[in-house]
């Protein structure tokens, strides 16, 4: 076994000494490359060398320190992105609303503050164009929901597709839970605007043909409108119904509405990746999968730099260069973290607005109340705080069970 120390053709070489520009510590660990000026934010890490690092340090964009990849941009390249995307809109007053949604999924009512998924939206759209059936997969966490919801269901009411009078269309949202007939039903009286229309699926959900009957009865003449029928967390078909019978019926009627010829029904599911496997088991829904699916990712940095930043720019509220370029690393291009990423931004702002005066967000504050994963249990702690003696019992039964 090859000596550790000893390096070999393929050796990053060690990184010249770079400056703390908070006036600091110099580094020089081995297996940096310095190739620009990066911030970002080190505690307790130990380098090749053995010194440990606190507070603020300049390493190289994209360079390995102790181990750890570091992504992202600097913080002039930041500013760059950040000047680039201020020319693309018209600031509008600050409402005193907070402009990030915390954990939650963004709905289409929050299309004004999604942002970042521009080009998967565009290639979403482009594939509706031509398919009737696409699965949009991902881990959890990835923003699967909000990119069909406040992404491709806003877009395509607003004449995305003009050729086809998408604003015209019909759309509802569901998620299976553990009666997906029952949930098919509740969506489709939504979408026909009646209570009592969702009684056609009930009563006939064993006919496969009966999701296709009920939206050509309520579309209209027009051969290039469309019903939309986006399925939420589809690993609920799998996790949440117990009745085989009801999941294949549930089943049947999708895939047939999407593939009924001179059919006008499209069918969206939004499915954790951990779950398309079990997608194998059935086999027209597997073929359609082969057809027409989509993986959601990890955004790319500059995706990131305008998710974190345009919703804050675009109500004249500051942001700064170096709390983006922060944010941007400690993401570190993991694809679940970006709820975890609004909520720390939602929680920064609300610490800052609760201050009185201008809100400003800004590294010094965001390191000062810990960054990401500091802001959620912070937010646990508190929600758990306010439990009753019993229900903080269940609460750590359950965490341990």
């Amino acid at each position: 076994m090859p000596d550790a120390s000893t390096p070999d053709s393929d050796a990053v070489p060690p990184a010249t000494s770079v400056t703390n520009v908070s006036g600091g510590v110099d580094l020089n660990a081995q297996r940096d490359i310095v190739e620009r000026d990066k911030v970002t934010h080190a505690e307790q890490i130990d380098t090749d060398g053995g010194a440990v690092i606190k507070g603020d340090v300049n390493v190289g964009s994209g360079s390995t320190f102790a181990g750890r990849d570091i992504v992202g941009y600097t913080i002039e390249q930041v500013s760059a992105l950040l000047a680039q995307i201020g020319s693309t809109f018209q600031p509008k007053p600050f409402d005193g609303r907070c402009p990030y949604l915390g954990l939650d999924a963004f709905s289409e009512d929050d299309a004004d503050r999604f942002f970042g998924r521009e080009k998967l939206i565009d290639e979403l759209i482009a594939r509706v164009k031509e398919s009737r059936f696409v699965v949009i997969a991902g881990p959890s966490g990835s923003g699967k929901s909000s990119l069909v919801r406040a992404g491709l269901i806003h877009a395509l009411k607003q004449g995305a597709l003009p050729a086809s009078q998408s604003d015209r269309w019909l759309c509802a949202t569901l998620t299976p839970s553990r009666d997906p007939i029952e949930s098919l039903a509740l969506a489709m009286s939504r979408m026909a605007k009646s209570p009592d229309a969702g009684d056609y699926i009930r009563v006939h959900k064993t006919e496969v043909d009966a999701l296709h009957k009920f939206a050509e009865s309520v579309l209209s003449d027009r051969s290039d409108q469309r019903a939309v029928i986006f399925v939420d967390q589809f690993e609920e078909v799998f996790t949440q119904v117990s009745k085989e019978d009801e999941r294949t019926a549930f089943l049947n009627l999708l895939t047939h509405a999407a593939t009924h010829e001179n059919g006008r029904v499209t069918v969206l599911f939004a499915l954790r990746s951990d779950f398309v496997s079990n997608c194998a088991t059935y086999p027209q829904l597997n073929a359609l999968l082969n057809q027409q699916f989509m993986q959601v990712g990890a955004m790319q940095p500059d995706e990131l730099v305008s998710a974190i930043a345009r919703p804050a720019l675009q109500v004249r509220l500051r942001i700064d260069p170096d709390l983006v370029a922060q944010i941007v690393n400690d993401m570190q291009d993991e694809p679940g973290v970006l709820p975890l990423m609004q909520f720390a931004l939602k929680d920064l702002f609300d610490a800052q607005q609760a201050k009185g005066g201008v809100i400003a967000l800004t590294l010094n504050d965001y390191l000062a109340r810990g960054g990401l994963r500091k802001a959620l249990e912070r937010h646990a702690d508190a929600a758990f705080a306010k439990l009753s003696e019993s229900e903080q019992q269940l609460a750590r039964a359950i965490s341990v069970a």
